[in-house]
């Protein structure tokens, strides 16, 4: 019993960090099981079933993408591979749209944790506490609001994957403008030409603001990367435009 409460009071502030990511994820499916008629359309519009008549067409049907227009955001990266192997698992593309949404919004979770424990100068369990518990009052807004429109942004889809590879894109900027390793804007660059191509609100979400940041720096060292970055952002964002207009 005495080693039980030293391991707890030595973890609490991990396992309480665990048990609010499994709250936000009960009410998650808490919303999904109170759904309305409404807000069950946007489950089967053609948004939703894109992806879901990809995966038909390329591993059930086996008649690949022939005669197929793709979207004007295509959502190759991450989202392609991420429903692929969902849809693979779950077998019923209603059950991997759910399951795709949890995992959707575990990643939102883990890259808001990743990007506040690089830009603060402290790592405590209780601040990732607090994101949760912000990320917990931004669920129960369904719930007193019924607003619909709100549930869409855990669907595929809806420029979430632009989403996730924008918060990416941030930690990986502010983990470069922290430490000189020469390796992070290579793959930031690799990162922005797929975002680009799969998604150009990418450049609205990230590849624009960085821009913005060269202004606003302070500092010689800090404003020299933000240049780098931002040559190597804007040559990115070319070449992806340049590949987009290919396909």
């Amino acid at each position: 019993m005495i080693r039980t409460f030293k391991f707890l009071q030595r973890h609490l502030s991990l396992i309480l960090f665990c048990l609010f990511l499994i709250l936000n994820l009960f009410l998650l499916l808490q919303i999904f099981s109170n759904l309305n008629q409404h807000f069950l359309g946007y489950f089967f519009n053609s948004d939703s079933l894109y992806l879901p008549s990809i995966y038909k067409d390329l591993f059930e049907d086996h008649t690949g993408l022939k005669g197929w227009h793709l979207n004007a955001a295509p959502n190759f990266i991450p989202e392609w591979p991420l429903y692929f192997l969902v849809r693979y698992v779950c077998g019923d593309f209603r059950i991997a749209l759910v399951a795709y949404s949890v995992l959707q919004f575990s990643l939102f979770t883990l890259l808001i944790c990743w990007i506040y424990k690089i830009v603060s100068d402290r790592f405590s369990w209780f601040d990732f506490i607090l994101i949760n518990l912000n990320l917990s009052l931004f669920l129960t807004v369904y719930f007193y609001s019924n607003d619909v429109f709100f549930g869409c942004i855990f669907l595929p889809g809806y420029h979430n994957g632009a989403f996730i590879l924008t918060l990416t894109s941030i930690a990986l900027t502010f983990s470069y403008l922290k430490k000189s390793n020469a390796r992070l804007p290579v793959l930031l660059f690799v990162i922005v030409i797929m975002a680009t191509v799969s998604d150009r609100l990418y450049m609205v979400m990230y590849s624009i603001p960085l821009l913005f940041m060269f202004f606003i720096s302070q500092g010689i060292e800090q404003r020299r990367k933000i240049f780098i970055l931002s040559i190597g952002v804007i040559t990115s964002s070319l070449a992806g435009l340049a590949v987009f207009r290919l396909i």
